[in-house]
């Protein structure tokens, strides 16, 4: 990946979670994406929100998320399921 792709919240420049996620994203194809950006959020809602912008006038993608500062971490995630 290139050295500008990485925009990153100070606050979370060493997390390991960050470190885990861009090991897994090494191996695919940015040459599209302009950048990735990871903020500590103010939300105490959603421990974790982005948004993906498409390409548009010359520009390439842009990741932008949002990593609540309220929220503990590693989150636990719990989903409902239909009953059987």
């Amino acid at each position: 990946m290139k050295g500008k792709l990485w925009r990153v919240d100070k606050a979370l420049e060493n997390a390991e979670g960050l470190r885990w996620i861009r090991e897994r994203l090494g191996d695919y194809d940015w040459s599209k994406v302009d950048w990735i950006t990871v903020r500590r959020g103010r939300s105490e809602r959603y421990a974790f929100r982005g948004v993906c912008r498409s390409p548009w006038k010359g520009c390439g993608y842009r990741i932008n998320c949002n990593v609540s500062r309220h929220t503990p971490y590693p989150v636990t995630q719990y989903l409902r399921v239909s009953a059987l």
